[in-house]
């Protein structure tokens, strides 16, 4: 049984442990892990069953190109030039293809505890982002006024995982 065949026949079946389960790289894994995990552990698991190669599907037919305006058989051009043709989400026949919805407030809030962490600042998740925040830029300048070091590079690595 294919994988996407897999899931819509847990959708149907329990609604409930569809909302509470997603797969990353063909493994099956609860939503509340996968949110309690940090950036470092999320990365290592998610490349752990990372497929060795990726193929893709390209009907044989002729469309016209929106830019060139040019009539062009992608099938037949990325078997000619070992290419991979990308369209825009625009382009896309359905609509939640590409629909990315982010809470920024909680977003903002989980990556400032990250930091936090990273950098060894103890902080009570309950408290507000704003509070967090201050947490977060009080110790960093007591840091620099302490030390006269930037700690720019804890934070370089730390802003490649935005």
């Amino acid at each position: 049984m294919e994988i996407s065949n897999l899931i819509a026949e847990i959708q149907h079946f329990t609604p409930e442990l569809a909302s509470s389960y997603c797969i990353v790289n063909v493994a099956i894994m609860k939503l509340d892990e996968i949110q309690n995990m940090g950036y470092d552990e999320f990365a290592l698991r998610s490349k752990i069953n990372m497929p060795l190669h990726l193929y893709r599907y390209y009907p044989n037919t002729i469309t016209k190109d929106k830019e060139t305006g040019k009539e062009v058989n992608y099938s037949t051009q990325a078997l000619e030039n070992n290419t991979v043709f990308l369209q825009t989400p625009t382009a896309y026949d359905d609509v939640y293809d590409s629909d990315i919805n982010i809470d920024y407030a909680e977003y903002e809030h989980l990556r400032l505890i990250e930091y936090c962490k990273r950098c060894g600042i103890e902080v009570d998740n309950k408290r507000s982002t704003q509070e967090i925040g201050d947490i977060f830029v009080k110790t960093l300048w007591k840091y620099y006024t302490v030390t006269r070091k930037s700690i720019l590079k804890k934070l370089t690595s730390l802003t490649s995982m935005i």
